[in-house]
């Protein structure tokens, strides 16, 4: 997992009491960049990321996805 830079977390939800949120908190203060996708929350931050629609949308090279359901 060393060459894993780049984290995109499907189903990331802004409620801090999901794991999913949990997860992305955790992977963040590790200092992995981390991609929130939730097609519900298009247009909002999570943790101070952009929330993206679908994994298409990230303009970027992902390393590894979490997906969340």
């Amino acid at each position: 997992m060393s060459d894993v830079k780049s984290i995109a977390i499907v189903g990331a939800s802004a409620n801090p009491e999901r794991d999913s949120y949990k997860v992305m908190k955790f992977l963040q203060d590790f200092g992995y960049e981390i991609f929130p996708v939730n097609p519900n929350l298009v247009n909002t931050k999570i943790l101070g990321q952009e929330c993206y629609s679908s994994l298409e949308a990230i303009e970027q090279n992902i390393d590894m996805v979490d997906v969340f359901r």
